[in-house]
């Protein structure tokens, strides 16, 4: 796959790859080598605008600005300003579909998620960004349903809206630049992991895992699913395991995606016309991919996709 905002190289270019992101304004010609190859998908920055984008001067000095990012030269927005909605939808979108892409690819996600993490004076001024966020992305797959939606990172609500999506990039999980003088940082080990809470479920083709707490290490390259505590002390959402005819469930289990092992604890897996138990498994081979709600994981900057 390809992430591509320039000018320069053109469709003869494209066609190496399976799916290729662009300027969803400004672009080179969109051309396939057959149907759908590749995939095009346009850019489209849901919590920020760049003093570059073409729409520039009709938001220019509008109350939903929050601040502005010298590094980008873009403004933060309040995505629950009904202002910024009316252009997402009524121009933003329409004209990237307009202009013949299969879909679009979500970004700054994060960006509007931030803001409910401010403190001091600035505390619960953004309160339900992130609902508003939501909702935004379930109207634009309830409006558009048939086009492809990619979402960059937005890793605390994936499991709010991974019916929504189809794929989920995971970008600035190695390294993140930090502007002309600092360069690409290295990301902390600590950082690299994906946590899904809730209903969280993992599935590639024939393979399910279901379990209330899912921790993607890709520093370890692992996989960790348990079962989470109510109010009460009560455990629940134990994981599920399913891969064709086979299924199982645990307490606990961690699953190295590269090796293909997985060690289980207080395993039950049914075997004929019974079940049985066990405290601790070694399993060799589980799942041989990864994603949440069919939502394949490109991780940055590991150029691969799948779908």
């Amino acid at each position: 796959w390809l992430c591509y905002y320039g000018l320069t190289f053109g469709h003869e270019f494209f066609t190496n790859f399976d799916l290729v992101v662009l300027n969803g304004y400004r672009h080179p010609q969109l051309k396939r080598t057959g149907a759908k190859q590749p995939l095009y998908l346009g850019y489209l920055s849901v919590g920020e605008i760049n003093e570059g984008n073409p729409y520039w001067p009709k938001v220019k000095g509008q109350p939903f600005l929050v601040k502005k990012s010298e590094l980008w030269n873009s403004w933060l927005v309040d995505i629950r300003d009904k202002k910024w909605q009316d252009l997402l939808f009524k121009r933003f979108i329409p004209k990237i579909l307009k202009n013949g892409f299969d879909g679009i690819f979500l970004d700054t996600l994060d960006s509007i998620i931030s803001l409910e993490t401010l403190t001091g004076k600035e505390k619960n001024k953004f309160k339900g960004s992130i609902e508003a966020l939501i909702k935004v992305i379930k109207r634009i797959k309830k409006e558009y349903p048939k086009i492809y939606i990619i979402a960059n990172r937005g890793l605390p609500i994936l499991p709010k809206i991974a019916p929504e999506i189809d794929y989920v990039l995971v970008e600035d999980l190695y390294s993140y630049y930090g502007g002309d003088q600092k360069g690409y940082i290295k990301v902390d080990i600590n950082t690299q992991k994906i946590m899904l809470y809730g209903d969280a479920f993992i599935k590639y083709e024939n393979t399910e895992i279901k379990a209330a707490f899912i921790e993607i290490d890709w520093a370890l390259n692992q996989i960790y699913a348990t079962g989470r505590k109510d109010s009460t002390g009560k455990i629940s959402g134990y994981p599920q395991f399913k891969e064709g005819a086979e299924s199982f469930k645990a307490h606990e289990m961690t699953y190295n995606y590269k090796s293909k092992k997985c060690r289980i604890k207080q395993i039950t897996s049914k075997e004929g016309e019974g079940y049985i138990l066990g405290k601790i498994v070694k399993k060799q081979r589980m799942i041989s991919f990864i994603c949440t709600k069919e939502i394949i994981p490109l991780a940055m900057p590991k150029n691969h996709i799948s779908r």
